[in-house]
C-alpha cells in the first residue's frame, strides 16, 4: 500500500486502519510498519523472521533494527511501527487493549497509544467479511525517547 500524502500523519493512519483491519480478521496483529521515504511517499512495512511463530517482541526489534539503519543512511525521513499492546495503566485508558504506534523523524518521537475493544463476534458479520467489530477511543499520544532516528 502506498500513499503519496507523505507524513507521519498518513503513517500513523495507514498503521491504525490496518491494525483494525487484522484485529476484525483474526482478534490480533504482529509488529508491522510504515517508512516515509524521502520523496513523501509512505509504504508499508513488515517483518518477517522466518518462524511461523514469531515472538512479537523479536519482530518488533527487528523492524527497530532495520528502521534505524534506513534512517542513519538516510534513506527515510520517517518511520511508523504498530504493535498491539496491553495499555499502560498510568494512562487510565477507556480499555485495557491497545494499539501502540510509534512515530518518528530527525528531531520527532512520539508514542500514540489507540485504546480498543473488540465486540464479540456475530454469524452475520462473518457472512459480510467482517466478524469483529473493533471499538476505539481517543488516541493518547506521549513523547518518546528515539529508537529509530537516534543520530
Amino acid at each position: 500500500m502506498s500513499y503519496r500524502a507523505g507524513n507521519l500523519q498518513s503513517a500513523l493512519t495507514y498503521c491504525v486502519e490496518f491494525a483494525c483491519e487484522m484485529l476484525r480478521q483474526a482478534g490480533e496483529f504482529y509488529p508491522f510498519g510504515a517508512v516515509v521515504a524521502r520523496d513523501g511517499e509512505v509504504n508499508a512495512l513488515a517483518g518477517w523472521d522466518g518462524d511461523e511463530h514469531s515472538r512479537a517482541a523479536d519482530l518488533y526489534q527487528m523492524l527497530i533494527d532495520e528502521l534505524s539503519d534506513n534512517a542513519g543512511q538516510g534513506e527515510i525521513a520517517g518511520a511508523a511501527i504498530a504493535v498491539n499492546v496491553n495499555m499502560p495503566g498510568n494512562l487510565a485508558a477507556k480499555w485495557p487493549d491497545g494499539i501502540r504506534v510509534r512515530l518518528e523523524s530527525a528531531g520527532n518521537a512520539q508514542l500514540v497509544y489507540v485504546p480498543y475493544r473488540l465486540e464479540p463476534e456475530i454469524w452475520w458479520r462473518r457472512l459480510m467479511g467482517n466478524p469483529r467489530k473493533v471499538v476505539m477511543a481517543d488516541p493518547i499520544v506521549l513523547n518518546a525517547q528515539p529508537e529509530v532516528f537516534v543520530n
